[in-house]
């Protein structure tokens, strides 16, 4: 009964597509998000070293993502792209010990330009700017500027609607209030959010 009632519903959505001209896409991928190392330029009595590193380790992280198409432009897509991605909580590993527990959003809206659409496998990259939400232990909670760069490939299904995307993007953005309370000013505020993940498109 669910096999029939599915390919009922892929039938229906393969004979509306072509009607609604597939403007919009929604992905949904997962994946792991790799953050780079921040060094600290520590004013702590307790800490006798003039500088020290915090590292993050890896952790799973989610994205979903709306596209609007606007143009196309000699054999490529132009897209208006709202990333949204989440990282339910990882941990920051200090020189003092105290443990630092964060969860993060990162909302960049992005321009997207796609290659070769509608082939078997059409390549695109992504770029664009705006905040982040860092939502730390110890009331270590702040907005703070993000940006996205980054690039993929969605890869045709024999379902018209539907496509699976592999990618790679950079979230960067300033470091956790939660952090800078307990290990005090850095000498680099940014750090790179490298997320790599794997999802499913929906074309209407």
């Amino acid at each position: 009964m669910m096999r029939k009632t599915f390919l009922l519903l892929a039938g229906l959505f393969s004979l509306l597509s072509p009607a609604w001209g597939q403007k919009n896409e929604f992905a949904i991928s997962a994946g792991a998000m790799f953050t780079s190392g921040t060094e600290l330029a520590c004013n702590n009595p307790c800490i006798q070293l003039p500088r020290v590193q915090v590292n993050t380790p890896p952790t799973a992280a989610f994205q979903g993502a709306f596209a609007r198409h606007i143009e196309d432009v000699r054999g490529s897509s132009l897209y208006l792209e709202l990333p949204l991605l989440g990282i339910a909580g990882r941990e920051a590993s200090t020189p003092t010990g105290f443990p630092v527990n964060y969860s993060s959003i990162f909302v960049p809206p992005s321009l997207k330009i796609k290659f070769r659409p509608g082939q078997a496998i059409s390549p695109f990259f992504s770029a664009g700017a705006g905040v982040a939400y860092l939502n730390g232990n110890n009331n270590g909670r702040n907005f703070t500027g993000s940006g996205q760069f980054g690039a993929g490939a969605d890869f045709k299904t024999r379902i018209p609607f539907l496509a699976i995307r592999g990618e790679v993007r950079d979230f960067f953005s300033g470091r956790s209030a939660a952090e800078e309370r307990v290990e005090g000013p850095v000498s680099d505020s940014r750090q790179h959010n490298i997320f790599t993940g794997v999802g499913a498109v929906l074309r209407f």
